[in-house]
């Protein structure tokens, strides 16, 4: 069942392909990667950093393993290929070392050798978060990272799972085009050569922009696993303790978890029973549903681009359809994992079958009330609201006004920073709160991160710090290279309204009864290809050996894949197909 929810999503997204391409593929501001880049790194030193007092005892050989034993536990896949005289005997024991569960530790576990490491590892992440190197650092990071967390699991919690996952997926992203080292090293070579085009200035050939556009597609990654985790913990928050609401008062007056002792307990006989259990409720109901943030992105992405030409081309009746049949029928199989899986989900009584029974069957009642009725007759508001918006007086309610209130990043992350905004102030849970709300950073554009900050710089100029803060430091903030200038790379997708370009007219050989028609797409550089127009189409005095109906045949199939965006080679070889 699981199986076939993956196939109908990804049968919708082949219906929505042009979608697809312009979100997961397209380019972004790169200044929220390097938000990123900065955040993650500095947050992973504290993290450790957190640790110093254990640190013998966790990872020396005279805390809780010995050397040999810790090689024999954790390190006897990796070590297969080494050995303590001869060290690794050739490269693939390396490349076996570094798949399997490596760790550093496994060389250098005396307490004095065990600090060098974590100095050195946090020496590396120093450097990632300055952007030396970034792509060479995010990587020695990422394995040195893995290489603490490899050698003891003891101690592991869900805050090391998200910085293990998140750190896999910053090395794919190129997080030192902004706000670091390479990139300023990149620009004062540039600057010297005369080819840097300043924050600012106007797109000129054979200048470079300071902050290029890149690919989005991590930043798509790190919001799934975001969606990922909330979900998860949602879906085991279960028991009476969560269903009565109690669970937050318990968790805050733990004397394991409180900051503040006499002041925490004086709030809780006031709030216990009544705020606290708000809060309870609305914190698993959040967590539960946070993956309607990631719907409401999607739903966001059509509504921005839903009168565009590309979008307009793609959104045919019967691509709408098929897809409106895929998500029914992913619909449906969720449905039918909900009712299954939900007597395991939940905490039911032992050695009373009756009782247990009635528990299954009541909240198996209320799955098909939420999936049977409720959520349909959700969906066909949306629709409703798209063909009949509400006006209540100055108020439009439509789906743009539905996406941007109700399933919108403003709702969801906003309650997501109350939460763990409560945790960091009352709560001693380590960096948990901290890098839950790093990860939100990828649901903010560059240009958007870029404009905060600097209002901010603003603000601190106006102060004392006007002095430290140079008044050049206004380019840090600067636009980045608009879409539109970006050079042409590669075969372009044809376009039938474009008309900056000319298309050669056939021409053909003919050996025997064969003939051969070749089209080629003659064009300034980042000009879109373009059918052929009629007055330059094949006709019998110029193919020799070509009748007038394969002549037609030709150009009917250049058009036709012209109008579906195909590239010009594909339109050639159906045109000669045809």
């Amino acid at each position: 069942m699981c199986l076939a929810v993956v196939v109908a999503t990804l049968a919708w997204a082949a219906t929505r392909m042009e979608s697809v391409r312009r979100s997961l593929l397209g380019l972004e501001d790169p200044r929220m990667f390097a938000t990123l880049r900065i955040g993650t790194a500095l947050m992973t030193i504290q993290c450790f950093w957190n640790l110093k007092p254990y640190w013998r005892m966790l990872w020396s050989d005279e805390g809780l393993y010995d050397l040999d034993e810790i090689r024999s536990r954790f390190g006897s896949s990796a070590l297969m290929g080494w050995t303590p005289e001869d060290g690794f005997l050739d490269n693939w024991a390396v490349l076996k070392y570094l798949w399997g569960k490596h760790s550093l530790f496994y060389f250098w576990s005396s307490p004095d050798g065990v600090e060098w490491v974590m100095y050195g590892i946090f020496g590396v992440l120093l450097l990632y978060a300055f952007g030396v190197l970034s792509r060479l650092t995010g990587v020695l990071s990422w394995l040195l990272v893995c290489s603490v967390y490899n050698h003891n699991g003891l101690y592991l919690e869900g805050t090391d799972t998200v910085y293990r996952t998140l750190w896999w997926v910053l090395i794919f992203a190129r997080t030192g085009d902004a706000w670091s080292v390479d990139n300023w090293v990149r620009c004062k070579l540039l600057r010297r050569a005369g080819k840097l085009q300043e924050v600012g200035e106007l797109a000129q050939p054979g200048k470079q922009p300071v902050y290029r556009l890149i690919p989005s597609w991590p930043r798509y990654l790190i919001m799934a696993q975001l969606v990922a985790i909330y979900t998860a913990t949602g879906i085991v928050k279960t028991g009476n303790v969560w269903v009565q609401g109690d669970a937050l008062y318990y968790a805050l007056n733990m004397d394991h978890f409180y900051r503040f002792e006499d002041w925490t307990q004086q709030v809780s006989a006031i709030f216990g029973t009544n705020l606290f259990r708000l809060m309870t409720w609305v914190t698993r109901w959040w967590e539960e549903h946070f993956a309607i943030a990631m719907l409401g992105a999607i739903v966001g992405f059509q509504l921005r681009h839903r009168d565009q030409p590309w979008f307009v081309a793609q959104d045919r009746p019967w691509r709408r359809w098929l897809g409106r049949v895929a998500l029914i029928l992913g619909y449906l199989a969720l449905y039918r994992i909900s009712v299954l899986a939900y007597p395991y989900v939940g905490e039911l009584p032992k050695n009373q079958p009756e009782q247990v029974a009635t528990i299954v069957s009541s909240g198996i009642f209320r799955v098909h009330i939420a999936m049977g009725v409720v959520v349909p007759l959700l969906v066909a508001a949306w629709f409703a609201l798209g063909r009949w918006p509400l006006r209540v007086r100055r108020w439009t309610i439509d789906q743009a006004f539905v996406q941007r209130w109700l399933l919108g990043r403003r709702v969801w992350l906003t309650l997501g920073l109350v939460f763990h905004g409560f945790l960091i102030l009352f709560m001693n849970i380590g960096m948990f709160p901290f890098i839950m709300l790093m990860v939100y950073v990828a649901w903010l554009r560059g240009e958007e991160i870029a404009a905060a900050l600097h209002w901010v710089w603003r603000q601190l100029r106006r102060t004392g710090l006007r002095r430290v803060l140079p008044a050049s430091g206004e380019r840090w903030f600067g636009p980045a290279q608009r879409p539109e200038d970006l050079p042409a790379r590669g075969a372009r997708s044809p376009t039938p309204s474009s008309s900056s370009s000319a298309c050669s007219c056939w021409r053909s050989s003919t050996s025997g009864s064969a003939a051969t028609v070749t089209s080629a797409a003659s064009s300034t550089p980042g000009s879109a290809w373009s059918p052929p127009s009629p007055s330059c189409s094949a006709s019998p005095h110029h193919v020799s050996g070509m009748s007038l109906s394969a002549c037609r045949k030709c150009h009917t199939a250049l058009r036709l894949g012209a109008r579906r965006g195909w590239p010009a080679g594909r339109c050639t070889g159906r045109s000669l197909s045809a």
